[in-house]
């Protein structure tokens, strides 16, 4: 190799470690606010998906007018009990201290009730096995969500 080849060597590595370290970041996978933004996310978007599920059930004839209409009150309040729990937990910067977790408990409380509702008064309604079944799948992801919770 030649004197020039070893300098670019040298330059063309340091790019590359520098790229791999600045491509690796330095969260903590286990950190509780990552872990409880990613379960009001996973919340946020299983009511998204059984907002769409429902609707293309009823356009398929797959529920009936009355069972939509539960299911569309019930996922109306659930989506906005999920939106301010969502934006609460998003806004987090720090470890919840004991105000913040009660309020997040209040949070979650409301949200906990409004999926119940949806479940027992919207859901477990719905006369179609396969579409109960298939909107049933929604609620146990949100209540998984919320289990992860349980820590607060």
């Amino acid at each position: 190799m030649t004197r020039r080849t070893i300098p670019r060597l040298q330059i063309v590595g340091l790019i590359v470690l520098s790229v791999l370290l600045t491509a690796c970041p330095n969260d903590n996978p286990n950190d509780p606010l990552r872990k409880y933004a990613k379960a009001a996310d996973n919340m946020a978007g299983a009511i998204n998906s059984m907002i769409k599920a429902k609707r293309s059930l009823a356009s398929q004839g797959s529920i009936t007018p009355a069972e939509d209409l539960k299911l569309t009150k019930s996922l109306l309040v659930a989506n906005e009990a999920v939106t301010v729990f969502h934006q609460r937990v998003k806004s987090l910067t720090t470890a919840p201290d004991a105000t913040t977790k009660a309020e997040l408990t209040t949070l979650l409380s409301n949200v906990t009730t409004a999926v119940d509702e949806l479940n027992n008064q919207g859901v477990l309604g719905v006369t179609n096995t396969e579409s109960k079944a298939k909107l049933a799948r929604f609620i146990g992801t949100i209540q998984a969500a919320i289990a992860v919770f349980s820590s607060i």
